[in-house]
């Protein structure tokens, strides 16, 4: 359990490092196909977070597009029973 906990505070920390990199990237890939919001706050939708995944190659890897989708539906779903908890 400690070698998961130290992962897990190591992708912490990788996350805060390039959070501002990480926003203007979301903030592109979350805008695509939109016009201008005025209150500029955009939610990405899956053909987005796909065309993200497309840019950066994940889909080459050992995983198919599909296969991510899963992870994050199975993912979105056990966060939503932990919330309901």
């Amino acid at each position: 359990m400690k070698t998961h906990t130290w992962c897990v505070l190591k992708a912490s920390f990788v996350i805060l490092r390039h959070m501002t990199s990480l926003h203007r990237v979301y903030a592109f890939y979350s805008r695509l196909g939109h016009d201008v919001n005025p209150d500029n706050a955009f939610v990405m939708t899956r053909m987005q977070f796909w065309r993200l995944l497309k840019d950066c190659q994940l889909h080459y890897r050992d995983y198919g597009l599909i296969d991510m989708d899963r992870w994050l539906g199975a993912f979105h779903t056990c966060a939503l029973l932990e919330y309901i908890k």
